[in-house]
């Protein structure tokens, strides 16, 4: 019987040892805010270092595809899911901006890429 229990506290010590991943720490963009006047996808606490990737959903995405169409010329959906076509568009945007084109928007793409602005503004950079 002592056998048995040798193993199961073993495993029990082993699970707290896992960590979460670093991107665990950065939210979802999962709504927009104006920041500086630039329509920014952001957290819903108007946290604008939030981040996208291919799978996501919701009004963030909208936001960054339509940054993408109106800024870019992309020919893709504003349907608020990051699929194939939002992510190859992201990595031509990030590219543009010689910033780093792995079809990910985080806090770096967000300061590279070119934002639209709320009203008749031209698209333009943020920090």
């Amino acid at each position: 019987m002592l056998a048995f229990a040798v193993p199961a506290a073993v495993t029990l010590a082993a699970a707290p040892a896992s960590a979460a991943p670093a991107s665990a720490a950065r939210p979802t963009c999962t709504t927009f805010t104006e920041n500086a006047g630039a329509l920014l996808p952001s957290a819903a606490n108007h946290n604008i270092d939030c981040g996208l990737r291919r799978g996501d959903r919701g009004d963030g995405v909208k936001q960054l595809q339509r940054t993408l169409v109106d800024c870019y010329k992309a020919d893709i959906a504003k349907d608020g899911f990051f699929g194939a076509g939002t992510e190859q568009a992201l990595r031509s945007a990030q590219a543009k901006a010689n910033t780093k084109a792995d079809g990910i928007y985080g806090p770096k793409t967000r300061r590279a890429i070119n934002h639209p602005f709320a009203g008749d503004s031209p698209c333009g950079r943020v920090s």
